[in-house]
C-alpha cells in the first residue's frame, strides 16, 4: 500500500512530460519545474527507466535527475 503522504517534485531545468499510460510513447501534458505531484502508485519498472503513477492518473518519470521524492 502506498503512503498517502507521499510525494514527487520535479527540479531538473526543463519541462518533462506526463504520460497517459506506463508508456514512454504516450505522451500527455508537459509539467514544470517546482510542481508537486501526490503518488499514487509508488516507482515501478518501465522500459529501461522506472515511473510513478501520480493522483491524476498520470505517469511522471522517477528519474532521480528530474524529481524527488519526499513525505509531508
Amino acid at each position: 500500500m502506498i503512503d498517502p503522504f507521499l510525494f514527487t517534485q520535479l527540479y531538473g531545468l526543463n519541462p518533462l512530460w506526463t504520460y497517459h499510460t506506463a508508456d514512454w510513447n504516450d505522451k500527455a501534458v508537459i509539467v514544470h519545474k517546482g510542481e508537486v505531484f501526490t503518488v499514487k502508485k509508488d516507482k515501478f519498472p518501465v522500459g529501461n527507466g522506472y515511473m510513478y503513477q501520480i493522483k491524476s492518473g498520470l505517469y511522471i518519470t522517477a528519474n532521480s535527475s528530474f524529481v524527488r521524492e519526499f513525505q509531508k
